[in-house]
């Protein structure tokens, strides 16, 4: 078993709503499998409403931004809103339970993430879209991944250069002790500009943190961030251009 509904490159404007799945053994529920996109394929796909359970992925995209010829795709934009989505694996390692990659645009809001086992994780992760915007999620027992790939499933190759990511108004509950609220991978993010805004860790356990990533390259905002439980009160050190304003652990000083 694989995946439950599987769009082609020949998709060009999709709406998927108001499906309610529960499946065990399947990788993902909606898919966007193959990622070979003729040069005059665009791609606008929304997926608002749904009701998911799965052990595994629920939401699995890869699109062609980054892709040579001959498959170089055009536009391909994505819209993943107000979906409640509740991981039933037992693994307690990071499950991305919303996975995109290689876009130009993405919007990922008001998404609500629950895991049913105690300890497990079911998390929202970006990788190498063009522009990306995660905001008014709340995630029980989860992260947001913000990193990049080089490769796709087939192994093809994607040169990309992410420009923009705002991580923002998203809610992080009960999440597991030495587990980080955001995660921000290292690579190829130099020349984007990257916005951390109005997140709250609202109970977070004995060494848990807003923010993880020591190395993260880049010009990152980070603005009013909450922090509740017992976590970590600041954020790590960044080797890229850090502004932190009008956050909790800088109020309380």
């Amino acid at each position: 078993r694989k995946h439950v509904i599987v769009l082609y490159s020949g998709c060009t404007s999709i709406l998927s709503c108001n499906n309610f799945a529960d499946v065990q053994g399947w990788s993902s529920v909606f898919e966007n499998k193959p990622n070979r996109y003729r040069a005059e394929r665009a791609l606008n796909l929304q997926i608002p409403g749904n009701i998911i359970a799965s052990d595994g992925e629920a939401i699995a995209l890869q699109g062609g931004f980054g892709q040579g010829a001959p498959f170089a795709a055009r536009e391909q934009n994505v819209l993943i809103d107000s979906n409640q989505i509740r991981f039933t694996g037992t693994s307690h390692g990071p499950q991305n339970s919303i996975s995109v990659r290689f876009h130009h645009q993405v919007l990922i809001r008001s998404n609500q993430l629950t895991a049913a086992t105690e300890g497990a994780r079911a998390s929202i992760a970006s990788f190498s879209n063009q522009t990306v915007m995660v905001g008014g999620n709340t995630l029980f027992s989860g992260s947001i991944v913000l990193g990049t790939a080089e490769t796709d499933a087939f192994g093809d190759s994607h040169s990309t250069e992410p420009r923009q990511a705002a991580i923002y108004d998203n809610v992080f509950d009960h999440l597991p002790a030495s587990v980080s609220c955001i995660i921000l991978g290292s690579q190829n993010y130099r020349s984007a500009a990257v916005s951390v805004r109005g997140n709250m860790m609202r109970d977070g356990s004995g060494g848990s943190s807003l923010i993880d990533r020591t190395d993260f390259q880049s010009k990152i905002l980070i603005v009013a961030q909450n922090i509740g439980g017992s976590g970590n009160p600041r954020s790590p050190r960044f080797t890229g251009q850090l502004i932190e304003v009008d956050n909790s652990w800088s109020r309380a000083r």
